[in-house]
């Protein structure tokens, strides 16, 4: 079951642990690709090399750099965290607002009040004052 923002009810909440997860995988990826993208300098050597090792080269260049892009990804996700959900754990797209797991349950099972525990909310009608002084009250003679 998707969960709903508490505010606007839309469906585009994320987690923390969600997007710490899309943090770390983008920037990694992100990381590869600028490694294997990389141009190389054309010398003697390369032009020698055939098609599938330099194609191995390059995987083996993306390979490195995700691996230490991994380390800077890892610490900005520590930093989406701190500053995107502080302490809650899920935040709406939308609308912006953020809230806990706890908050989540309560709005998706709320409680239920039978008509013979509601308590009665009417309240008896003003009486009338007495007070020659006040114009609400008619006096007749």
């Amino acid at each position: 079951m998707a969960t709903c923002c508490l505010i606007c009810d839309s469906t585009t909440v994320v987690s923390k642990e969600t997007t710490t997860t899309l943090v770390v995988l983008i920037g990694t990826l992100e990381s590869f690709l600028l490694g294997v993208t990389e141009v190389q300098v054309s010398s003697q050597e390369s032009e020698q090399q055939s098609h599938l090792a330099q194609v191995l080269a390059r995987i083996r260049k993306g390979v490195l750099c995700a691996t230490s892009g991994y380390r800077a990804a890892l610490a900005f996700a520590q930093d989406v965290q701190k500053y995107q959900f502080s302490h809650y754990d899920y935040l709406c797209l939308r609308c912006g607002a953020k809230f806990d797991q706890s908050a989540c349950t309560e709005a998706s099972s709320p409680t239920i009040i039978s008509a013979s525990d509601a308590q009665p909310s009417a309240r008896p009608a003003p009486q009338p004052s007495a007070d020659p002084q006040d114009p609400t009250v008619s006096t007749t003679d």
